[in-house]
């Protein structure tokens, strides 16, 4: 039941923003199971959300942009997922909760990238290198995109396009890599229709709100979230 509750919160970041739902399922989700497992579930049923919310889109994505982000970040997720394997259970947990406030407070403050190719080669790196060991590939696309100069929507759009591509991308090098169970798939599976649940609430609901406020809300469940995990880390709960 908590899992399910997880994922429409996750559902509903990613319906306001086009990501997020690593951000926010990864670290909860590690608090009442593997946090390895946790990041395999989050790919699984975070992958529909960002799908619905780059097809209803009809702003233009960024291309070419788009493509380098995806061929580097494949470029950067077997070592990525090498370092993260390296980490004890806890240490993991301590680690994407650090990832998540850090990633946070660098959105937060609209940092950005400057609009050149190898600002997106930099991106795709750093996202491919976190996305399979930990889930928080979504960050360093986002700040990339930013400072390419698109619209909000295109950007929205643009970051759920590559979000998509790279969480199957992550799922595939984690299943060669024997990362993959069939109780974490069903567990997936299961949580498919509550994500796409939360997604729909987020773009309806977000869309009411003022830009500033849904921001706001937006920042404190992930600052909140990151904050959980590093609590749990140090076994201070769960």
């Amino acid at each position: 039941m908590l899992a399910t509750i997880i994922c429409v919160g996750a559902g509903v970041i990613t319906g306001a923003t086009g990501f997020g739902f690593g951000l926010v399922a990864v670290p909860l989700l590690g608090v009442v199971i593997d946090p390895r497992a946790a990041v395999v579930i989050s790919l699984v049923a975070g992958l529909p959300g960002a799908a619905w919310v780059m097809l209803r889109s009809k702003a233009p994505i960024a291309g070419r942009q788009s493509l380098v982000m995806v061929i580097t970040a494949a470029v950067g997720m077997p070592a990525g997922l090498w370092a993260a394997w390296q980490l004890s259970t806890d240490a993991l947990s301590v680690t994407i909760g650090i990832l998540v406030i850090v990633s946070t407070i660098a959105v937060a403050m609209g940092l950005r990238f400057a609009a050149r190719d190898r600002s997106y080669v930099t991106a795709g790196l750093l996202s491919g290198f976190l996305a399979p060991g930990t889930g928080m590939g979504g960050p360093p696309i986002v700040i990339a995109i930013q400072g390419s100069g698109f619209g909000a929507a295109s950007a929205r759009r643009t970051s759920a396009a590559v979000l998509s591509i790279q969480s199957v991308l992550a799922f595939a090098v984690i299943a060669v890599a024997g990362g993959v169970n069939l109780p974490d798939l069903l567990f997936a599976s299961g949580a498919l229709p509550a994500t796409l649940v939360g997604t729909l609430i987020g773009s309806l609901v977000f869309a009411k709100m003022s830009e500033a406020r849904a921001r706001a809300v937006v920042l404190v469940v992930l600052l909140a979230s990151g904050l959980g995990a590093i609590a749990h880390g140090f076994g201070l709960y769960g």
